[in-house]
């Protein structure tokens, strides 16, 4: 009886990892692009979505289509409009000489909350939402002290360039000693 249990239990656990990993990735604020929404370092919980569920409003991650050097792997914007929605051309620069009167299939507009410090659609047009990650749910406690909390972004040696930024996103909290 007791085998019985430890195994059920055994396959409960491995089914609830199994879908948290397929279903969820914890990601930490690099950069002020969303102030005052989320700061700097804020380590939000993201919940994969497919690119039609997402909606006018949501807080997306998607991974950096932009071009450039040093560009954090993804990035964190507000989705203005979705496929279907009027292209926004007064409120984005970029989007003004576009031929579309609506948002194409596949594409989204997406804006940081804080305007002046945000490359987004005003510069860069539309984003594929074929590069979405997923949609904040919820931005997580700060860890108490500055020793249990994640870096956002960790610094690895490479033998060409010396110490590099490499990870922005990170799938598991980092585990308490």
């Amino acid at each position: 009886m007791i085998m019985i249990i430890a195994v059920a239990g055994f396959i409960a656990i491995s089914f609830a990892v199994w879908w948290l990993h397929k279903h969820l990735v914890i990601v930490t604020v690099c950069g002020t692009s969303m102030f005052p929404t989320y700061r700097d370092g804020d380590r939000l919980l993201v919940r994969r979505i497919s690119p039609g569920r997402v909606r006018r409003g949501h807080v997306v991650v998607l991974a950096n289509d932009m071009i450039g050097v040093a560009q954090p792997p993804y990035v964190i914007k507000r989705v203005l409009a979705v496929p279907g929605d009027p292209v926004p051309k007064a409120a984005i620069p970029s989007l003004r000489s576009a031929r579309d009167v609506v948002v194409p299939e596949g594409r989204l507009v997406l804006v940081g909350d804080n305007r002046a410090h945000s490359r987004d659609s005003r510069q860069s047009g539309y984003f594929a939402s074929e590069s979405l990650l997923g949609v904040a749910v919820t931005r997580l406690p700060h860890a108490t002290s500055a020793e249990n909390a994640p870096p956002a972004v960790r610094m690895v040696e490479t033998p060409k360039a010396g110490m590099q930024p490499v990870h922005l996103v990170e799938r598991y909290p980092r585990p308490r000693s």
